[in-house]
């Protein structure tokens, strides 16, 4: 897989949906700073499959969120198929890099960072879907002066249904 084809084209942010935090760092008084997540299921005109596009942005003035990166990605309902494989298949699942973002205003996906990760909905007639992501990152101060927190948090879309070519 071309690693250029994991990034959206410019200015692509229309169908994004906000997703709500479910579950933090288990010290609250250490995560003061966190992303915020929207999510999209696509289809993109020179592409076969589908895509589930993510942004992540940094909606804290005066923090760099450093090292962001889902560790992991699945969808709800994924139940098995007859063969007993998903019936959703995501790649990349796990390890899908941010980098560092910096503060932007605004909500657009402009002010964020987007990654289109491939989308193999084998029941796509079947029901919407949410999807989770687990999210790393370091929160800095722009300065420099100290590490602000270490962070995860769990994402959770609104159901997003089917997108057809």
């Amino acid at each position: 897989m071309k690693t250029s084809k994991l990034h959206s084209q410019d200015g692509f942010d229309t169908a994004l949906q906000a997703c709500s935090p479910c579950e933090m760092s288990s010290y609250p008084d250490e995560t003061h700073y966190w992303p915020e997540m929207c999510m999209a299921r696509r289809h993109a005109a020179d592409e076969a499959d589908e895509r589930l596009s993510i942004c992540i942005r940094n909606s804290w003035p005066g923090v760099v969120l450093q090292d962001v990166r889902i560790i992991f990605l699945t969808a709800t309902p994924n139940v098995c198929m007859p063969n007993g494989q998903d019936a959703v298949k995501l790649a990349p699942s796990r390890g899908i890099g941010f980098g560092d973002i910096h503060f932007a205003a605004g909500r657009s996906a402009a002010c964020g960072i987007v990654r289109d990760i491939i989308l193999l909905d084998r029941q796509p007639q079947e029901r919407n879907r949410q999807f989770y992501a687990g999210v790393c990152f370091n929160a800095v101060y722009e300065d420099g002066r100290q590490v602000a927190n270490h962070g995860y948090v769990l994402f959770k879309s609104a159901c997003l249904p089917h997108v057809s070519a």
